[in-house]
């Protein structure tokens, strides 16, 4: 074999290892103790749930996110920047109320954190009104990872674009959303504890286990499959969602109006009528 074919060879060859391998960052984490591994490039990510056959797929160009269920060949098409969802009209009227109190809410540093995944971190608490919410872990060093801020400003889009004004959460929730433009300034989040207090001690909401960069990834890694999938739109998502709710509320009526009247014919036979 001549250099020349010799070249050409490895040339090919090269061309076809490229061509199904790319770098990427992957990032794995603790969400509220299941495990998740984060695939990240520049365009796009993808977040591998516990449950091996579902995944979210983000095109971060085209703002879009696609919920993809293998098992059942099913994907739901959404946006990344998205609208509230509108209230059923038969939701009691108690949870569209919006005159609950404000509170107060503030970041309050607490000095250097432990390292966490080999990056440096800053501890911040978060507080309403004096009570203490949960304690964070950012850093300034991990923020500098490639496509990581893209991807936890992408993240915090979805959230915030589908929160419904004036609906009643815990005062806790409430502060987390309130400082959360203000907390991405502070660095890449590596970690948050909930104080539970009295209800049962910290609980962990995130943690991250590791990053790594230029990790080779499967060339159909960002690939959002087809053939053979039903594709739904979100909203056609939250209607089922809807109407399996309310189709469990009609049941439980049915099931208290069954105990109440067999309460009522036990309360007849144990105490018969006296003439």
């Amino acid at each position: 074999m001549n250099d020349l074919h010799r070249r050409i060879i490895v040339g090919i060859f090269t061309a076809c290892v490229c061509s199904v391998s790319f770098a990427a960052t992957v990032i794995e984490r603790n969400e509220m103790g299941k495990i998740q591994k984060i695939i990240l490039d520049e365009y796009a990510a993808r977040i591998n749930s516990s449950v091996s056959n579902y995944y979210t797929l983000l095109y971060l160009d085209k703002g879009k996110a696609y919920m993809v269920n293998n098992e059942e060949k099913r994907i739901v098409e959404m946006n990344i920047i998205g609208t509230p969802p509108k209230l059923p009209q038969d939701m009691p009227s108690w949870q569209r109320r919006r005159d609950r109190p404000s509170a107060k809410a503030e970041l309050v540093e607490k000095g250097n954190g432990p390292s966490i995944a080999g990056y440096p971190t800053i501890n911040y608490q978060v507080k309403t009104n004096g009570q203490v919410c949960s304690e964070n872990y950012f850093s300034k060093k991990a923020a500098q990872v490639p496509y990581l801020k893209t991807f936890i400003r992408a993240m915090s889009d979805m959230t915030h674009s589908r929160k419904i004004e004036g609906m009643p959460v815990h005062p806790c929730q409430k502060a987390h959303d309130d400082l959360e433009a203000e907390s991405m300034t502070l660095g890449f989040p590596m970690k948050s504890v909930v104080k539970m207090g009295k209800r049962g001690g910290d609980k962990v909401r995130f943690e991250i286990f590791s990053i790594k960069t230029d990790v080779n990834v499967s060339a159909d890694t960002f690939t959002l499959p087809r053939r053979g999938y039903d594709v739904i739109s979100e909203q056609e998502m939250i209607a089922e969602g809807q109407a399996k709710m309310r189709q469990w509320m009609e049941e439980s009526k049915k099931q208290r109006r069954g105990e109440d009247s067999r309460r009522g014919e036990d309360s007849r036979y144990m105490n018969p009528p006296r003439y």
